[in-house]
């Protein structure tokens, strides 16, 4: 089980986009990563990902004002164990 919540950052024109890309994202490419992968290493490798794709889009804008910024929170159930992230 993935909860994950996120919030798009007031000052960046694109915080709310940014909050939503990374919730379906990173949800959807946990989902994709491996079984033979742990928790930790899927995780981790999904939202520096993520991060990197947030980073290069936020580049693409002419102004600084424009960026994707956003929150991120996510716990993972597996068992009987809970990851945060």
């Amino acid at each position: 089980m993935v909860i994950a919540i996120a919030d798009g950052v007031s000052s960046a024109e694109a915080g709310r986009e940014a909050s939503q890309t990374t919730i379906e994202r990173f949800v959807t490419e946990y989902y994709k990563t491996p079984d033979t992968w742990s928790v930790e290493k899927s995780g981790q490798n999904v939202l520096s990902t993520l991060n990197l794709h947030l980073y290069r889009k936020s580049h693409e804008f002419e102004f600084d004002c424009k960026g994707l910024l956003t929150t991120f929170s996510a716990v993972i159930i597996k068992g009987h164990t809970a990851y945060f992230f």
